[in-house]
């Protein structure tokens, strides 16, 4: 980089009419200077013309001030700044540059012009900052960041993309907020819908578990009617253990019911085997402890599966009911048939049996009011219809239970009843409450399922609808951005025409529209036509005064002539 000195701090001010004018070729070479260049630096004309313009390059100046203005024209843009120049004397002056290429016909570059202008002294302040900045730091961007001065020197159609991310990107978070919130609750209901379906059969098992026991018991007390019953019996509850084995496959990490379920699976394989070899308590006991254990499994699954959690009134009181009620109250109405069985069987009773019997009615009594104060809290209609009628005939079924055991086994001083009437009629009790609340786990189901469906749909509305919204505004925006892109890019090239010396002064540089380019272009147009004017009657006056020369010509050579 070429340095002038020597430099001193005696500045040189321009005046408002001062236009400092030159011309270089491609090399940067001086090629025309006018009156005022002259005057300010300080050089004669023969010292500049020939000369590299970097001769009135002041030493303070960074070379990346320049290098941006040779970048700048040599691709054919106009480039614009503040500038401290070194005058011939060392001096210098402050001036804003504006170097723009010089075109031929064929808009090949030839050359260059610079034209400077007297600068203000708050653009002094700024660039000597500015230099400072630059020759501490060695880079640019040590000057710091400005988000207004990088969206202003970014492109119109960038600031128009800008701008719509900046609507869009809040927009698509919220839908992606929304959607995550629909997986998030899709995935909540499908673990119930899982939990539901792992409950159906448990509640299977658990009720055929209590319908062997009883039968089993009157087995062992000598009734051998039951051995075909109990082998029918054993096929039922093997294929809910098949069923459950799948189920606890297909679930077992997201319930996590594995370990529980095979322990109760064991457990149940091992009653099969030896409750023939066990006294009646003691089968008693046992099938009692196994299905205790599976109503706990019970109670984990409502926990596992968010069926416990649910926010809905309806489809949370169904679940309650499925989970807290319906097994403790059926598995209270099991034992009451298996002891009343022994009881009748013995055909005798004693003060303990008869304790354990009304605490037993108590329970079905107890369980069953939960029971149905949970299913009279369902506010809604529709839910609650599809269930009434079911409810009724459990209400029935329960009194008709109670009488049983008060009417046959409490009250009567004597056991005059047979133990087979019994098993059959309180079986047939058991049975229907088992259909009830097979009922009620389909009707969870099912609105879990509806549910499901229903966000299933709002998924697909909201994904496609945000697809949908998304084409339609880059559709718009890649409309907006062509339009004004047209304008412009159409206005530019016939600016660019004009300004290179080749292009009619006349041309119209807006369209039809009334947006408020059109607007801006039509009073550049008026500026083009007024400056049109001004060379038209400059040339005039030229004219005017080339034929009045001319027609004094002669004169003037006759009296020369003379003298």
């Amino acid at each position: 980089m070429r340095n002038n000195q020597p430099v001193t701090n005696i500045e040189t001010f321009l005046d408002d009419n001062t236009v400092i004018l030159s011309k270089t070729d491609l090399k940067g070479i001086i090629t025309y200077v006018n009156d005022d260049f002259i005057r300010i630096s300080g050089f004669t004309e023969q010292e500049l013309i020939g000369q590299p313009h970097n001769i009135v390059r002041h030493p303070d100046i960074p070379p990346v001030i320049f290098k941006d203005l040779w970048d700048t024209i040599k691709k054919g843009e106009p480039w614009s700044h503040p500038v401290k120049n070194r005058r011939k004397d060392g001096g210098f002056y402050w001036v804003v540059a504006t170097a723009t290429p010089s075109f031929d016909d064929n808009g090949k570059i030839t050359g260059y012009v610079s034209v400077r202008k007297k600068a203000t002294e708050k653009q002094k302040e700024e660039t000597t900052r500015l230099i400072q900045k630059i020759n501490s730091g060695g880079k640019i961007k040590t000057i710091g960041f400005s988000p207004a001065s990088w969206i202003a020197n970014i492109k119109i159609y960038s600031r128009l993309l800008l701008l719509t991310l900046a609507l869009i990107l809040p927009i698509g978070f919220f839908v992606y907020l929304a959607i995550d919130k629909h997986l998030e609750d899709y995935a909540f209901y499908s673990k119930e819908q899982k939990g539901t379906e792992v409950l159906l059969q448990l509640n299977k098992f658990i009720q055929n578990v209590a319908i062997h026991r009883g039968m089993s018991g009157a087995y062992l007390n000598g009734d051998l009617t039951f051995e075909s019953k109990l082998s029918e019996k054993e096929k039922e509850i093997s294929e809910s253990v098949e069923e459950l084995d799948r189920l606890e496959k297909k679930y077992s990490t997201e319930l996590a019911i594995s370990g529980k379920w095979k322990l109760i699976r064991q457990e149940w394989i091992d009653l099969q085997k030896e409750y023939k070899t066990l006294s009646v308590s003691e089968n008693l006991d046992k099938h009692s402890d196994l299905i205790s254990k599976a109503l706990n499994f019970n109670k984990h699954l409502g926990d596992s599966s968010n069926l416990i959690l649910d926010p809905f009134s309806e489809t949370y009181y169904l679940a309650s009911a499925c989970i807290n009620f319906l097994p403790y109250h059926a598995e209270a109405m099991g034992q009451l048939r298996a002891r009343g069985v022994l009881i009748f069987s013995a055909k005798k009773k004693n003060p303990e049996d008869m304790k354990k019997i009304i605490e037993l009615r108590n329970e079905v009594d107890f369980y069953f009011r939960g029971l149905v104060d949970t299913l009279q809290s369902i506010r809604k209609p529709d839910v609650y219809r599809e269930l009434a009628l079911k409810l009724t005939e459990a209400v029935n079924g329960n009194n008709e239970i109670l009488n049983l055991a008060k009417n046959h086994l409490i009250d009567p001083e004597k056991i005059d009843y047979s133990h087979s009437k019994y098993m059959e009629e309180t079986s047939r009790i058991i049975n229907s409450n088992l259909e009830f609340q097979t009922n009620i786990n389909l009707l969870l189901n099912k609105h879990i399922s509806l549910r499901m469906e229903k966000l299933n749909h709002r998924l697909i509305f909201l994904a496609f609808g945000s697809l949908l919204f998304l084409l339609f505004a880059i559709a718009f925006v890649a409309l907006v951005i062509r339009s004004i892109r047209i304008v412009i890019d159409e206005s530019t090239s016939k600016i660019k025409t004009i300004a290179r010396g080749t292009g009619n002064l006349n041309v119209s540089l807006y369209g039809k529209s009334n947006d408020e380019m059109n607007l801006l272009l039509k009073w550049v147009n008026v500026v083009i036509l007024n400056f049109a004017e001004v060379l038209f009657l400059i040339r005039k006056e030229s004219l005017i005064f080339l034929s009045r020369f001319v027609d004094l010509l002669p004169q003037a050579m006759r009296f020369l002539y003379i003298f």
